[in-house]
Order: structure tokens, then sequence, then C-alpha cells
């Protein structure tokens, strides 16, 4: 068998397994949704009537699957508009 059929060969297969891999990896996709609820403190530093921060975040949520919601979490967050002066 000559180099290049031996190549096309284990190309074929590579492509066939690769092909049989994604198709089973889309299947574990699952229908999840994220469930969040917050507050937050918006800083106006220069009085431009634009945000420049967000700070003081607080969030609770859980993710929410087909067979009913997960762990509640909680979580802290804060932002700096790009551009703005810290």
């Amino acid at each position: 068998m000559a180099l290049t059929a031996q190549t096309d060969l284990a190309g074929a297969a590579v492509d066939q397994v690769a092909g049989l891999l994604t198709g089973m990896l889309g299947a574990l996709t699952l229908d999840t949704h994220l469930a969040l609820s917050g507050h937050a403190r918006l800083v106006d530093k220069d009085c431009d009537l634009v945000v420049d921060e967000i700070v003081d975040g607080h969030c609770d949520g859980h993710v929410e699957t087909g067979s009913g919601a997960g762990a509640e979490f909680t979580g802290t967050w804060e932002a700096v508009r790009k551009g703005a002066t810290p």
C-alpha cells in the first residue's frame, strides 16, 4: 500500500471517529436556565449622568434543569466602565 493511501485511510478513520464523538457529545447537552436576583449601587463620579462604576454588587441564584432547581449560590461583584477614570 502506498504512503498516500495509508495517509488517506488514516485520515478517513480519524474523521469517522471525530464525527461519532461530536454526535455523542451533542446528545449530552442539557436544557438549563440560570436564575439570578440581586442588587448593586451605581456611581457617577463626575456628574455627567453616565454610570462610571457599579459597586457593592450582590447576587443570589441557582441553576434550573428539567429535574428541578440546583443548590443556591451567592456572589459579589463590581464593575468599572471602559474609559472611566478609576
